[in-house]
């Protein structure tokens, strides 16, 4: 196997347009940001991975790619001053690490774990593999709870996501219901303060907590079979998941569970 630089070259991610890696080489001399680092330094427990889990037959997919000397961008890496933080190219970390390497070439940012995890929102909207319904969902959810998306409007979430603002709006709208369905009012009678419930105010309220609670349940459910499922079962729920949370057409969805059935 190959040492130093050009180790740790081929350790990096295949592109649509990939430089070959003599240009790769110079690139990197030149770029402070590009450095490469030994896998076991790289930090990938920290809640910085967008998907739910890897695909191991990507996984394998990429190992064969790299083993073949085929290069690929490098590795996103957040360092906060102890740790390096990956925040985009799990698949391909595995994947080096799977062809035996125990180097990759990566662009290195300071900044902290939560600069990391946000950062990783974005991954989709620059390249490689697409998400499934099932991580954009957590992907969302996610972006939507951290701390730099209270002074962003839908559309720039959305942009960076690179998702419909019709669907952060609806994730957006799930989740403040959710979180206000057990919420207190606090008022005041004849001079005592009194904490009311909101949820038990009539009877269409409860109506529209049962209604959310039950919406969110299946969004969840789905998510969770979503995971376990095989590829072509994961592939119908992805169908119905978009049909039922991400505004598809129902005849085109209905199009895409009959061409699914027919290929099975």
């Amino acid at each position: 196997m190959a040492t130093g630089v050009a180790a740790d070259i081929h350790g990096g991610f295949l592109d649509e347009c990939s430089p070959s890696p003599l240009r790769l080489k110079k690139i990197l001399l030149n770029t402070e940001k590009v450095s490469s680092l030994h896998i076991d330094k790289i930090r990938t427990d920290g809640g910085t991975q967008a998907r739910a889990s890897l695909q191991p037959a990507v996984v394998r997919r990429y190992a064969g790619l790299i083993a073949d000397d085929l290069v690929f961008p490098p590795l996103r890496v957040w360092f906060d001053g102890s740790h390096y933080w990956l925040s985009d190219g799990f698949h391909r970390l595995a994947a080096a690490a799977l062809a035996g390497f125990k180097y990759v070439t990566v662009e290195v940012f300071s900044g902290s774990q939560q600069d990391a995890i946000w950062d990783s929102f974005n991954a989709n909207s620059r390249h490689g593999l697409a998400f499934k319904h099932s991580d954009l969902a957590l992907v969302i959810e996610r972006a939507l709870k951290h701390q730099r998306a209270a002074s962003l409007s839908n559309v720039e979430i959305a942009r960076y996501i690179g998702t419909t603002e019709a669907t952060i709006r609806r994730s957006r709208h799930r989740l403040s219901s959710t979180s206000d369905e057990d919420a207190a009012r606090v008022v005041t009678r004849n001079g005592k303060a009194y904490k009311l419930r909101i949820r038990n105010i009539g009877g269409h309220s409860r109506d529209r907590s049962y209604r959310t609670a039950s919406a969110n349940q299946l969004h969840d459910d789905l998510a969770a079979m979503t995971r376990t499922a095989s590829s072509e079962a994961a592939h119908l729920l992805e169908i119905i998941h978009g049909w039922l949370f991400d505004g598809a057409d129902p005849r085109g969805s209905l199009a895409k569970i009959e061409e699914l059935l027919r290929r099975t």
